[in-house]
């Protein structure tokens, strides 16, 4: 969760000061929040997994790695 919430701000400030690398910096954050939804195992943590996936859409949106971890999450909760 840590690394999420710096590397959202490393994205932030890469953004306005350098351009140039804000596309690898948006694949490292949907990286991050790849991971956190693969190790969820609590429902608690699954609903923030979600959650997590969701921001790093907002950057990757068409990610095939982030919705298959998103569709693995839906499908833990729906048939558990």
């Amino acid at each position: 969760m840590k690394a999420q919430e710096t590397q959202s701000r490393v994205l932030k400030r890469c953004m306005l000061e350098h351009p140039a690398i804000a596309d690898k910096m948006k694949y490292q954050f949907a990286r991050i929040c790849q991971l956190i939804g693969e190790t969820a195992e609590k429902p608690s943590d699954v609903a923030y997994a979600v959650k997590s996936i969701h921001r790093g859409m907002e950057y990757c949106p068409e990610d095939a790695e982030l919705l298959a971890c998103l569709c693995k999450l839906y499908m833990r909760v729906c048939y558990a």
